[in-house]
């Protein structure tokens, strides 16, 4: 008897009648010999099936490696397992179904492994109909039940013509489940224990955990055919993407033709200057005039005219952060660069005038945090300033079709790239804040230096901030204009929060459209006027940004107390009276 009385064996001893009965301690001495050899025999089992789960356990832990490792071809690596189960339990043949839930016919892969010593052509793949084949592997596919037979004829649910199939006489079964969280999705066989008494529990137990091992192999196996499927798509996609990202040629001869800008240099090189509605049409020419003037040196004209051209398409048709943005951006930064060229190598400043044009390229006219809100994919692709990240990623796709950098090295190239990557990314407020609680005390106490790669690091932030905000260093005719093209944004957005039961700040909530003069006060304040204030102790030529900050600031005073000192009627307008006022 075994510890859980289980009887396996019986001991007759038995005397002749010539010889004297037994008595009781001899009774009590074989019943305790037996006890030891039952627990004996049942240690050993244990050692047994200790060792067998020992031996699983190492190939599993040598299998994952090798699979999570490298990209092997999967059906390998199901046969390899299909082999070395058939060995760990001493099978004659041991077959893999995998069920493809895609397939509303049950159709399944079996890989098929036998006992012969063959080459390779005997671990082949076939393809099974769960629904029409009537065997031991359906019905443990649709009851989810192992089955373990000692006498697999006399089953009413085995079918000879298996064996006819197969050329193999099934004596034993044991078939089980492989359970993942959608259901089944596959089934493991094996057939003909080898030594002929049919499988044990111990085979069970192995196979048990054969089997949730399998369960995570599919699973993975499922996510990386997912995740190329995905790739693949990625690349055609970007494929088509890249074929119609060069602009048409009919425009490219017309800039060609007439390279010309209305604009005069002297008045293009102000920060003042704001292009006219009339001449929004020549932002390509101005654009192509003012990379070339700032960083012509190793670099293609003619494929600067695509990447100018292409930029304009790629900015999408909002509100505020569209192609002018982006063109003014550019603007501030050609007017900063050209009055500090003596602090930045030729390197940095291409690779700023390059990233200014295409800082908000792509743009969808919604802040970073509704991104967040709604999960959207771009924030699930970029985690830490998602709408930044975007931008860099389509300027270099775009670089790689438009040769801009083709005269410079690889080398300098490369530092190109990081500084085209870190000024785009500078443009996120949340990073904007961060540096200058760095960079202000460093200023104010006289301890920047413009030679210390950190510190210039640092001032290249605030620069790119400062372009991005250069719009509101502009006449208050201008700014007013911009003004509502990104309060268009704003509003879009917050009437999207409020969809979704949510309470949009005052700035993106239309309801407090009265509040508008008061919120661009606080955003001068709070945001401009301490960005324009660093710049201009940072660049000493470059003050007039400040002043004009410091005067906007005041026009929007001007308004508030103009608006309070009579009463508000909804058929006038403070803001066009005031410029009225000051025509």
């Amino acid at each position: 008897m075994t510890s859980v009385r289980n009887c396996f064996a019986i001991l007759e001893i038995a005397r002749t009648s010539m010889q004297p009965n037994f008595k009781k301690y001899e009774y009590h001495m074989v019943l305790s010999v037996c006890e030891w050899i039952g627990t004996a025999i049942c240690t050993n089992q244990h050692r047994i099936m200790l060792n067998c789960e020992r031996k699983l356990n190492n190939y599993l832990m040598e299998y994952s490696k090798c699979y999570f490792a490298d990209n092997h071809l999967f059906e390998k690596l199901i046969i390899e397992l299909v082999q070395f189960i058939k060995n760990a339990i001493n099978a004659q043949r041991t077959t893999f179904y995998i069920i493809d839930p895609q397939k509303d016919d049950g159709l399944s892969f079996v890989f098929d492994e036998s006992a012969e010593k063959s080459d390779d052509a005997c671990k082949r793949s076939l393809r099974l109909n769960f629904l029409r084949e009537t065997s031991i592997p359906r019905h443990v596919a649709l009851t989810g039940n192992a089955v373990n037979l000692k006498d697999a004829f006399n089953d009413p649910r085995f079918t000879p013509e298996l064996c006819e199939r197969t050329g193999l006489i099934a004596r034993s079964v044991l078939c089980m489940p492989i359970t993942g969280k959608k259901g089944i999705v596959g089934v493991v066989e094996a057939v003909n224990k080898l030594d002929g008494k049919g499988f044990t529990m111990q085979d069970e137990a192995i196979m048990r955990n054969f089997c949730t091992f399998c369960d995570l192999t599919l699973q993975y196996a499922n996510m990386n055919r997912s995740s190329m499927r995905l790739t693949a798509r990625y690349e055609v996609t970007l494929g088509v993407i890249k074929r119609h990202l060069l602009p048409c040629r009919h425009e490219m001869a017309y800039i060609k033709r007439y390279p010309k800008m209305y604009e005069n240099v002297e008045t293009l090189q102000t920060f003042q200057w704001y292009i006219s509605l009339e001449y929004l049409d020549h932002m390509r020419q101005i654009a192509i005039f003012m990379i070339m003037d700032i960083g012509a040196e190793g670099m293609d004209k003619e494929e600067v005219i695509k990447f100018v051209l292409t930029m304009r398409n790629f900015y999408r048709d909002v509100g505020y952060h569209n192609w002018e943005h982006g063109f003014n951006v550019c603007h501030c930064m050609y007017n900063l660069l050209l009055r500090n060229k003596h602090r930045f190598s030729h390197t940095e400043m291409k690779g700023l005038m390059i990233a200014t044009l295409a800082h908000d390229v792509d743009h969808g006219g919604v802040t970073n945090n509704f991104l967040v809100t709604v999960s959207d994919v771009m924030y699930l692709l970029y985690e830490d300033s998602p709408w930044e990240s975007h931008h860099y990623t389509v300027l270099m796709m775009v670089l790689t079709e438009i040769h801009v950098f083709k005269n410079v090295s690889e080398e300098e190239f490369k530092e190109i790239s990081q500084v085209m990557k870190h000024a785009i990314l500078s443009t996120d407020l949340a990073y904007y804040f961060r540096i200058r609680q760095k960079l202000t005390p460093l200023v104010n106490d006289g301890d920047f230096d413009w030679e210390i790669h950190e510190h210039k690091y640092m001032a290249v932030s605030v620069m790119m901030t400062m372009c991005d905000l250069s719009g509101q260093c502009k006449p208050f005719q201008v700014t007013k204009r911009l003004t509502e093209n990104l309060y268009t944004e704003f509003y879009a957005q917050g009437d999207r929060e409020r969809a979704m039961g949510l309470q949009p700040i005052s700035l993106m909530n239309r309801e407090k459209i009265f509040y508008q003069p008061e919120d661009q006060v606080t955003f001068l304040t709070v945001l401009v006027l301490p960005c324009t204030d660093l710049i201009r102790k940072l660049l000493l030529n470059c003050e007039t940004l400040h002043i004009y900050a410091t005067m906007l600031t005041d026009d929007w005073r001007e308004i508030i107390k103009v608006r309070d000192m009579r009463c508000w009627r909804q058929d006038d307008s403070v803001v066009e009276e005031y410029l009225y006022r000051n025509m």
